[in-house]
């Protein structure tokens, strides 16, 4: 590769380090165009993109940004990829790739990841997957935020329905 085409993807790596707030580092072997073509379409899906990098061109565009503390993950000697996302929800990018790589454990590893800023081991991941979504966990918060005020209403209701009952009860027995 050219010097200035070194350079040039060097500060497009930087940009993406930069710009982004969760990234999953990947491990992959022997996965083929299809497969790899299959995971970015899933990681797109849900807002997140993955780039093929070498080790030694993460490990210097990740200086200074939020991939400095996964350097070395990079030194692996194996071939990666970074999924990343500025997504607010850090679920889905991680849902996606642990789907894809339970589909294609032999050729796919996660090795790490960041999350706005706190380094994540394998395990740290797998935790975040267990989580539920955004859109699930906004649906509790409504159903608990319904509930006592559901719970309000029936009890402000419940000595006007009493009264209609005995005056209706009143009003029958007068007749």
């Amino acid at each position: 590769m050219l010097k200035a085409r070194k350079h040039q993807t060097l500060q497009e790596l930087k940009l993406v380090c930069n710009n982004n707030l969760m990234f999953v580092v990947i491990s992959y072997n022997k996965l083929d165009a299809v497969k790899m073509t299959a995971l970015r379409c899933n990681l797109r899906d849900n807002g997140a993109k993955l780039r093929v990098v070498k080790n030694t061109f993460a490990a210097l565009s990740s200086r200074g940004t939020n991939l400095e503390h996964v350097s070395d993950l990079f030194k692996t000697g194996q071939s990666i990829a970074l999924a990343y996302s500025n997504e607010s929800d850090p679920v889905a990018m991680a849902k996606a790739v642990y789907q894809f790589q339970k589909d294609n454990v032999e050729y796919l590893k996660v090795l790490g990841g960041v999350i706005n800023g706190k380094v994540l081991n394998t395990s740290g991941i797998e935790q975040i997957v267990k989580m539920p979504s955004i859109d699930q966990l906004y649906t509790q918060l409504v159903g608990v935020l319904h509930s006592p005020m559901q719970s309000l209403i029936r009890a402000l209701n419940s000595p006007m329905s009493h009264l209609v009952k005995v005056l209706d009860v009143y009003s029958k027995h007068i007749k």
